[in-house]
């Protein structure tokens, strides 16, 4: 067995060079030594918030450290990782459909699985077939190892290993800054993790369950991250949380830890970054220090707050901590600062109890609001949360319907967003290039209020940011020109 065994290892091992040492070792002959064998490949398929993406980029990493080639999910891979989100039930149907795609994919490729899902639904992630290795949170900063010893150790056992013990949502331990796979992506944007967990355990949210409770990343390691990449060339940090407002407030938290606005000007005085954007902030936790930050240059001018429902007896219902008077007074202090400011926001609709008359008090509510953009979900229930127990569940045709005139209106509000922006000249940060109908090459970039930009091509401006007047609204992109 000893034989057959080291024989494995070298299938799984490629990336290393057979030195005479080596031969005895794995018990293989070879043709010539120091022949360097291909790369083996990593894909990772990535379900769900910013988070995720920056764990996935985190992730990634890891497996370039171990000198993996990465390479995209549709090609084949020898490990495939599937980052799964938990938010709905429908994120739950495309995490598994994800897992069964992925085996199909590669020639008996490893499939490892993390992410929300793991953490709420682990043992039905072992039923599951074709799933190798399910990693709990405190062990995310080790996937890579992980797979590479299941690799040489249980390939072809058909079971599937979980890691860590204990309860999956008791996640214990210092928090690591999540890194980035920008080398290997050629991103000229980086996701930066700064806090994880929620405890407001709003009625309809599995989070606090799949996230643990709140904790920072401590400062330095922070801003060491930010410097790391303004360094690498990249031009603008999202700097992301699963409840970021939060920041340096947890129970528990050292008086060394500062909030948010006092994290952000760290960043600002002691890295050269030329842009940050701040992810997703709950209402309840943004305060007027952090609207003040809008004022610099360097913070971007987009802010996503979830309103979640425009009607203050759904939003008692959903646990929810303010009021639609309290939003829309942050939202006006947002605007008196900066007028221009992209304020965007989620929407629920057909919460347990929602009635016509909710929804359309919602509705208008919105629709008077006039956010630059609106991401719609649909109720769905997640068990073990207390809205499962409410009375009067909504149909799924009412909601349907509810989110079929809520997306309409989304489309209008992002239209007319984009329409206060023309005749502006605003600096654009061009992340990639792509061929529009007609055989046009035309460059495609990011304003820092959230305005997707498309100019004629002018030769190579990946990563570069530059000053554009905005023309025309043409869809998902607003038509420029680059300024002299």
């Amino acid at each position: 067995m000893r034989g057959r065994n080291n024989f494995i290892a070298w299938r799984l091992f490629p990336l290393l060079t057979l030195t005479p040492q080596l031969v005895l070792y794995f018990g293989v002959p070879i043709m010539e030594r120091n022949t360097r064998m291909p790369k083996p490949r990593v894909a990772i398929e990535t379900l769900g918030c910013k988070v995720n993406q920056a764990d996935s980029e985190a992730v990634l990493r890891q497996f370039v450290d171990l000198d993996y080639q990465v390479v995209a999910p549709s090609e084949p891979a020898d490990v495939y990782v599937v980052n799964t989100c938990t938010v709905t039930h429908v994120a739950d149907r495309k995490s598994r459909q994800l897992i069964r795609q992925m085996r199909r994919r590669g020639a008996e490729p490893i499939v490892a699985v993390i992410g929300c899902f793991v953490e709420t639904a682990g043992e039905a992630l072992e039923r599951l077939d074709g799933v190798d290795l399910i990693v709990v949170a405190r062990q995310r900063g080790d996937v890579a190892r992980l797979a590479e010893e299941l690799r040489r150790e249980r390939l072809g056992s058909g079971s599937s290993t979980e890691v860590g013990d204990g309860e999956p949502s008791a996640v214990e331990g210092s928090l690591d800054v999540v890194t980035g796979l920008e080398a290997v992506n050629e991103r000229t944007r980086a996701f930066v993790n700064a806090q994880e967990g929620c405890a407001d355990f709003c009625t309809y949210c599995i989070v606090p369950t799949a996230r643990g409770r709140p904790r920072s990343v401590p400062a330095e390691q922070v801003i060491s991250r930010v410097a790391e990449l303004a360094a690498e060339g990249r031009k603008e940090i999202v700097l992301t949380g699963v409840n970021l407002g939060t920041y340096g407030r947890e129970p528990g938290a050292t008086a060394d830890n500062p909030s948010l606005a006092g994290l952000v000007r760290r960043i600002l005085a002691e890295t050269p970054i030329p842009r940050l954007r701040l992810s997703s902030i709950e209402p309840h936790h943004l305060d007027d220090e952090v609207i003040a930050l809008l004022q610099s240059d360097r913070i971007c001018r987009h802010l996503h707050l979830p309103l979640q429902s425009g009607s203050d007896s759904v939003l008692r219902r959903m646990g929810r901590r303010y009021t639609t008077a309290q939003f829309a007074a942050l939202v006006e202090a947002i605007r008196a600062i900066s007028p221009l400011a992209a304020i965007t926001t989620d929407l629920i609709v057909g919460f347990p109890g929602e009635t016509g008359d909710e929804f359309r008090e919602g509705y208008a509510y919105l629709e008077a609001l006039d956010p630059a953009g609106i991401h719609v979900f649909k109720y769905s229930p997640r068990a073990g949360t207390p809205a499962t127990r409410l009375p009067d569940q909504v149909s799924e045709h009412v909601k349907k319907a509810r989110s079929e005139r809520v997306l309409r209106l989304a489309e209008e509000c992002r239209a007319r967003f984009y329409g206060r922006n023309l005749g502006q000249s605003l600096d654009v940060l061009y992340e990639f290039a792509e061929t529009a109908a007609g055989g046009e090459h035309r460059w495609i970039g990011l304003t820092d209020n959230y305005v997707r930009v498309s100019v004629a091509d002018q030769g190579d401006l990946h990563n570069r940011i530059l000053s554009t007047h905005l023309t025309e609204c043409e869809g998902p992109c607003v038509s420029g020109e680059v300024e002299a």
